[in-house]
């Protein structure tokens, strides 16, 4: 691992620093680079600061606040203050990344105004000013020159506008279309009777769990889950009524490992068993 970083005089490694009379400055700062390593970043408190890291080379698999993460090579994600977190380097890639530390009482402000939500994962590799930008805040915060707090600070208000701006022009993780989450949605009704784990679906589109079940339920109208159990149940009633094929038999098509647990879900989804519902509409029929 080579490390190139710089702090201010305020900030306190590991947990960083927090201010509450200044605006915004920065704690610290760095570019890190891994040869072939294998290492762990663990806070299971967090910092005290804000956490911002962008992804020059290489994959990040994360666990933020218990929700797994991939920020992917070209991405940024911001991490608030004392939200738990762990980040992995894997050995079998290169890894290349900038962060920065930073507090104050604007934070909240500054971010909300370019509209940079945390925990969000950006899209920002076509922004070739980002690199300059997180190094001459590196430098300052190395040499420690008269007013380099203000200057940091500048830089920083810099670096996160470019983000803003790259991340609006981008096609990111974080903003999958319609027609990509309209492609998962296809692609559930024709494999509905495999099994399916969120992070499978989320990693389609490139985003994490978290914002893949927010962005699937404002355009389906249901949860991935609740999606999926909906086409099962309506094919499992129609076998139930064009075929007399056992039920066992029915649940394990649809993607039920097994009957009892088909038909207990079959009953709570429809309100009657899967016997009944055939039995009502083959009394129906005669």
């Amino acid at each position: 691992m080579v490390s190139n970083s710089g702090y201010s005089e305020n900030n306190q490694e590991p947990l960083g620093y927090i201010s509450d009379d200044q605006f915004f400055i920065v704690n610290s700062c760095g570019n890190d680079k891994f040869y072939n390593t294998s290492f762990w970043q663990r806070r299971f408190s967090g910092r005290k600061d804000y956490y911002l890291i962008y992804v020059k080379k290489g994959v990040l698999s994360c666990n933020i606040n218990r929700t797994p993460y991939k920020i992917n090579k070209g991405e940024v994600i911001i991490i608030d203050p004392d939200i738990s977190h762990e980040i992995y380097y894997s050995d079998k890639v290169y890894h290349e990344v900038f962060w920065v530390n930073f507090t104050g009482y604007g934070v909240t402000d500054v971010l909300q105004q370019l509209n940079l939500i945390c925990e969000k994962i950006y899209y920002v590799e076509d922004c070739p000013v980002i690199d300059n930008l997180f190094m001459n805040i590196i430098k300052e915060l190395q040499i420690k020159s008269k007013s380099y707090i203000i200057i940091c600070s500048g830089y920083l208000v810099e670096l996160l506008t470019s983000i803003s701006r790259c991340k609006k022009n981008c096609h990111g993780n974080t903003h999958a279309s319609e027609s990509e989450l309209h492609k998962i949605m296809n692609y559930l009704n024709e494999s509905y009777h495999h099994q399916h784990t969120i992070e499978e679906l989320a990693n389609k589109c490139n985003l994490s769990p978290y914002y893949f079940i927010r962005k699937f339920k404002k355009v389906s109208g249901y949860s991935p889950q609740k999606y999926l159990l909906r086409i099962r149940m309506e094919n499992a009633k129609k076998m139930l009524v064009e075929s007399n094929l056992n039920i066992g038999d029915i649940g394990t098509m649809v993607g039920f490992k097994n009957a009892l647990y088909f038909s207990k879900a079959f009953k709570e989804f429809v309100g009657i068993s899967p016997s009944q519902f055939r039995k009502i509409l083959q009394d129906t029929e005669e």
